[in-house]
C-alpha cells in the first residue's frame, strides 16, 4: 500500500486525468444527437469515447512501463524492500486509479443529463461495467508491453496499433466476429435496440481474465514461480478461455435490434405514436406530421396511425400504421420525419428501384411524393413532359386530386405511373 500511495503522488497518471477526461467527453458527444437525452445512446457514447481514450491511456501506460528502464532504475527496484514486481504493480495500480477517475468524469458528463432529462429506461449496468473494464484493460496491456519492450518508440506504437486495431476489426466484415475481443465495444444502441447480454457477459469475463493473466504472468516472469502467482495465472487463463468461448459464437453482434416498442400515442387524426424516450418532442412531430395526413385524407393512402420506427432494420410499422424515423430533434430531422411519412404512406417505394422499374415511374413518384410531403423543392422536373405533369397535378383542386389518387392507387403504390395519367 505504501508503494501505491507513493505512485499515486508521483506517477505519470495524475497528469493524465484532466486531458483524458476532456478528450473522452468531446469524443463521446459526437455521437449524442440533439434533443432529450436517451439512456441507450448515452451508454453507447460512453463506450464510443473509449475508442480514442483507451489507446491514449495505453500509450501513457506504456510510457510509464518504460520509465524504470529509461532511468536505469531496474537495479534499485530489485534491491528495494518492495522488489521490482511490487514496484511495478504499484505503478500499474496507480495508473488504473487515475484512468478510472478520468473514465468516471466522462461517465458523469453523459449520465447526469440523462438522470435529469431522460423520460424512459435507465443506464445499462452490464455494458457500463464492461466499458469501464475495457478501459482499464487498455492500461494493463500498455503497461505490460512497456515493461517488456522498454523502447522510446513503444508508447506511440502501442497507442497507434491499438487504435488501428479497434477501427479495422470493426470495419472489416471478415474480422468483425473478433471485434468483441477488443477492449472497446463500438456498438451503437438507440431506444429501439436491445443489447445482446450474452456478448457483454462474455466480454466481462474475457476482460477480467486477460487482464489478470497479463498482470500475474508478468509478475511470475519477473519474480519466478510461486504458489500465489501460479494460482492467479491459472485463474486468469480459465477466465480468458471462458470469455472467448462465450464471445466468439456471438459473431461480433452486441445488439438484438428491432423489437416493437411500447408506444406513447396521442391524437386520432392521425394517431401519432412515439417511443417513450421522445415524448417531449410530440408538439414538433405533430406540427410536421399532421399536414401530411391532411393532404392524404380521403384517399386510399390516408394516414390513421403514424409510428416512429428506427431507420433501416426494424422499420416496418405495426399493421395499419405508417412509419417514419426520427434520429434527433433538429429542425431538419423533424421535417425529414414528415417527408418519410409521406413517402411511406404512398406505398412500396422499393419498387421504384426494381430491375424492371422505369425512369418515368420513378420521376412521377417523386412528383407525387413531394406534393404529399408539402415541399415542392423535393422535386425538379427533368423533362418538358414532367414539367407539364407537375403543372397539371398541382393545378387541380383537392377534391379532384383525391379522386385521381383513388383512381391511380395501384400505379402510385407500385411506382408505375405514366405521363398519360396526368391529364
Amino acid at each position: 500500500m505504501i508503494g501505491l500511495s507513493l505512485e499515486l503522488r508521483r506517477g505519470l497518471g495524475r497528469w493524465l486525468v484532466v486531458p483524458l477526461a476532456l478528450v473522452g467527453i468531446l469524443y463521446a458527444y459526437q455521437i449524442v444527437p440533439a434533443g432529450p437525452p436517451i439512456w441507450p445512446i448515452m451508454v453507447s457514447a460512453l463506450a464510443y469515447s473509449v475508442v480514442l481514450t483507451g489507446p491514449l491511456a495505453a500509450g501513457v501506460a506504456a510510457l510509464a512501463g518504460t520509465r524504470s528502464h529509461r532511468r536505469h532504475m531496474e537495479l534499485i527496484e530489485q534491491l528495494s524492500t518492495q522488489s521490482s514486481v511490487l514496484a511495478g504493480l504499484a505503478e500499474l495500480g496507480a495508473l488504473l486509479v487515475w484512468v478510472f477517475l478520468a473514465f468516471n468524469a466522462v461517465l458523469v458528463s453523459l449520465f447526469v443529463p440523462a438522470i435529469f432529462g431522460a423520460t424512459w429506461s435507465g443506464p445499462d449496468g452490464l455494458r457500463t461495467l464492461t466499458t469501464a473494464l475495457g478501459m482499464l484493460l487498455y492500461v494493463v496491456v500498455g503497461f505490460i508491453i512497456g515493461r517488456l519492450v522498454p523502447s522510446r518508440l513503444t508508447p506511440p506504437v502501442v497507442a497507434i496499433v491499438l487504435f488501428a486495431a479497434a477501427v479495422l476489426l470493426n470495419s472489416n466484415s471478415s474480422t468483425y466476429r473478433w471485434s468483441l475481443l477488443l477492449p472497446v465495444n463500438q456498438g451503437f444502441s438507440d431506444e429501439f435496440s436491445r443489447l445482446n447480454n450474452a456478448a457483454f457477459s462474455g466480454q466481462l469475463v474475457w476482460y477480467v481474465g486477460i487482464g489478470l493473466l497479463l498482470a500475474s504472468g508478468w509478475a511470475v516472469h519477473q519474480a519466478g514461480p510461486s504458489r500465489p502467482g501460479i494460482v492467479l495465472v491459472v485463474a486468469g487463463l480459465i477466465l480468458t478461455v471462458s470469455g472467448v468461448a462465450i464471445v466468439v459464437p456471438q459473431g461480433g453482434h452486441y445488439l438484438r435490434a428491432g423489437d416493437y416498442a411500447v408506444w406513447t400515442c396521442r391524437g386520432n387524426s392521425p394517431q401519432i405514436c412515439l417511443h417513450p424516450a421522445l415524448v417531449d418532442t410530440f408538439p414538433d412531430v405533430i406540427e410536421n406530421v399532421t399536414p401530411v395526413a391532411a393532404r392524404l385524407a380521403g384517399t386510399p393512402f390516408a394516414v390513421r396511425r403514424a409510428e416512429q420506427r428506427p431507420r433501416g432494420l426494424g422499420s416496418r410499422p405495426t399493421p395499419g400504421a405508417v412509419s417514419f424515423a426520427l434520429d434527433d430533434t433538429r429542425p431538419g430531422s423533424l421535417a425529414l420525419a414528415g417527408r418519410e411519412l409521406a413517402v411511406n404512406a404512398l406505398g412500396d417505394q422499393d419498387s421504384c428501384f426494381a430491375a424492371d422499374a422505369t425512369s418515368d415511374g420513378y420521376e412521377l413518384a417523386q412528383l407525387v411524393g413531394s406534393w404529399a410531403a408539402g415541399d415542392r423543392s423535393l422535386y425538379t422536373p427533368t423533362t418538358m413532359a414532367a414539367g407539364r405533369a407537375r403543372t397539371w397535378f398541382l393545378g387541380i383542386d383537392d377534391a379532384a386530386r383525391r379522386r385521381w389518387l383513388t383512381q391511380h392507387e395501384a400505379a402510385v403504390r407500385h411506382c408505375t405511373l405514366q405521363y398519360s395519367a396526368f391529364r
